[in-house]
């Protein structure tokens, strides 16, 4: 019974570790790309949601540590395992979500004021469609995780990497309206959109 225990709550811990590997992957891979259309663009939609990644890089890797250590078995100080790690992690992410969300509305404020046109629309639209794909991939993953392991910790990966898919959506309209329908408010008013989203998410 006990060993039958011990190989199921390993399998879990494995599973949720492999996919919290691939959240944090996921998002340096989207770093690396949107760092590079951000400054290219100039789009504030963009840095936006290049801020949302760096947060969803740094959830990813609290929810590998929490999931690693829920996986822990139970020990003298943690008689009933430690999956409360897991409930903390959620948490934390939560938090990280509305710092995100500030930062983002400020910066769009800012860009709303100097009215600066978007560059380079090929790089922010390109870059926004690749990370679609990437996020549509790791979330078919996590959903098929969270169906056989039931974790809190993924789940709450998996809830802000869907916001990731409307968040880069939202960043090829923007981008679109403002530089090939000149509507010089768009990219910097989704921007902002972004952020209120983020917040009431």
């Amino acid at each position: 019974m006990g060993l039958a225990h011990n190989h199921h709550h390993h399998n879990h811990g494995a599973q949720t570790a492999r996919a919290a590997m691939a959240s944090v992957a996921t998002a340096a891979f989207l770093i690396l790309l949107k760092s590079f259309a951000a400054y290219e663009t100039g789009s504030v939609a963009l840095l936006g949601s290049l801020a949302d990644t760096g947060f969803d890089f740094l959830a990813s890797l609290l929810t590998l540590f929490s999931v690693r250590y829920a996986a822990l078995p139970a020990d003298d100080d943690h008689r009933f395992g430690h999956g409360k790690a897991e409930a903390l992690s959620a948490l934390v992410q939560v938090a990280l979500v509305t710092v995100s969300a500030v930062l983002i509305g400020w910066r769009a404020v800012v860009r709303l004021g100097d009215g600066q046109p978007t560059e380079h629309p090929e790089y922010g639209i390109g870059v926004s469609l690749i990370a679609m794909a990437a996020t549509l991939a790791l979330l078919l993953y996590q959903r098929q995780v969270i169906k056989e392991t039931g974790s809190v910790a993924i789940h709450g990966d998996h809830v802000h990497y869907q916001g990731d898919l409307l968040l880069n959506a939202a960043v090829i309209v923007a981008i679109l309206l403002d530089t090939f329908l000149h509507l010089r408010g768009a990219d910097p008013l989704f921007g902002i959109a972004i952020a209120v989203w983020l917040l009431w998410g």
